[in-house]
């Protein structure tokens, strides 16, 4: 694999580089991505490995007992896939904009999300896991509904498999809504006046930020799925099962703040675009106020050099033309839906 395109690597594809995953993918021409093979081999762990040591030790299959249990592992399989696009599609992205002509430092936008950020997720995910199952139900409880594959299952694979790849995408997320616009605004990048679209040549950079959010959205809705389910296949009503203020507070959280990042997000484009509208407006009124006698008096200017004005003027009609957004209305009203979406499908769980 060449190494300018290692940089689209998490940090767990470069434990795995670390470990010698290069190697494997010099011998075998069709070895996955490093993110994709960890999702495979943590799926094939839970579904395989943990669930066939219970059967085998005489404990039930959690996914007969509990179908919405397969959520997990479904999640686990598809959501390295999704990692991996949303980097591939952050890089097209950067060759659309034309990111190498529009700033004099592009070797800022080669990592889409910090690796300290990568691993405080993983360290929340094992501290998690260490207290709800270590302290708050303690280990004897772990071994009784399961033995050591349950042991094993929380405490190795929820942590530092699930967990790990939650905490990618959650990076990557974070990476698009959050690092990517902060970059925008505080580098030298340049709009693009001349965009057709009139979008400042940031269409890409929106419909990136709203792919994100909608592959986001879909995890909200399965896990709203995953709280709910046992519920609903025991015929029982969310509250008697034990579903209560404190799960529903936490979902309705990480809706909020999910949105919450991708309103940051697309404010702080604005907030980019504005100023720099404002700056070359200012720049170009102040060439043009010096090609007119008494500028401040609308009755009796005077323009010295007509030709030379009305070039200017053509500029600044280029840079009013440019919305202060990088959405069109279709984009905003896909966005709508996407916010309403997840709470609405989470409310009428609940009263299943």
């Amino acid at each position: 694999m060449a190494s300018s395109d290692r940089a689209d690597y998490s940090l767990i594809g470069d434990v795995l580089y670390w470990l010698g995953y290069d190697r494997l993918e010099d011998r075998f021409s069709f070895m996955p991505h490093p993110v994709i093979f960890y999702g495979l081999v943590v799926v094939f762990a839970g579904v395989v490995a943990v669930q066939g040591s219970r059967m085998l030790m005489g404990y039930k299959i959690v996914y007969f007992t509990n179908p919405s249990a397969l959520i997990n592992p479904s999640l686990s399989l598809v959501t390295p896939f999704v990692i991996v696009y949303l980097h591939r599609r952050y890089r097209q992205v950067l060759e659309h904009i034309d990111v190498e002509s529009r700033t004099s430092k592009p070797e800022a936008f080669d990592n889409l999300a910090p690796k300290w950020l990568q691993l405080g997720l993983y360290s929340a995910f094992l501290i998690n896991a260490i207290y709800q199952f270590g302290i708050n139900q303690g280990i004897n409880r772990v071994l009784q509904t399961g033995g050591m594959p349950e042991l094993f299952g929380v405490f190795i694979l929820l942590p530092l498999g699930h967990g790990v790849i939650i905490s990618e995408f959650l990076a990557t997320y974070a990476g698009i809504l959050l690092f990517f616009p902060h970059k925008i605004r505080k580098t030298d990048f340049k709009i693009n006046f001349l965009d057709p679209e009139g979008l400042g040549g940031l269409r890409p950079v929106g419909e990136l930020m709203k792919s994100a959010y909608y592959f986001l959205m879909l995890g909200l809705i399965a896990s709203a799925i995953a709280l709910y389910g046992p519920s609903i296949v025991s015929g029982v009503s969310s509250i008697q099962y034990g579903i209560g203020f404190v799960q529903q507070l936490l979902f309705t959280l990480a809706w909020l703040l999910a949105i919450g990042l991708v309103g940051y997000g697309l404010a702080q484009i604005h907030w980019f675009m504005k100023r720099e509208k404002r700056k070359e407006l200012t720049k170009l009124d102040r060439k043009a106020r010096k090609m007119v006698d008494k500028p401040f008096e609308i009755q009796n200017l005077e323009i010295t050099d007509e030709e030379k004005y009305d070039e200017l003027r053509m500029r600044m009609n280029y840079i009013n033309n440019t919305r202060e957004y990088p959405t069109t209305f279709t984009m905003w009203a896909q966005l709508s839906i996407g916010v309403i979406l997840p709470k609405a499908i989470q409310m009428l769980l609940s009263t299943v």
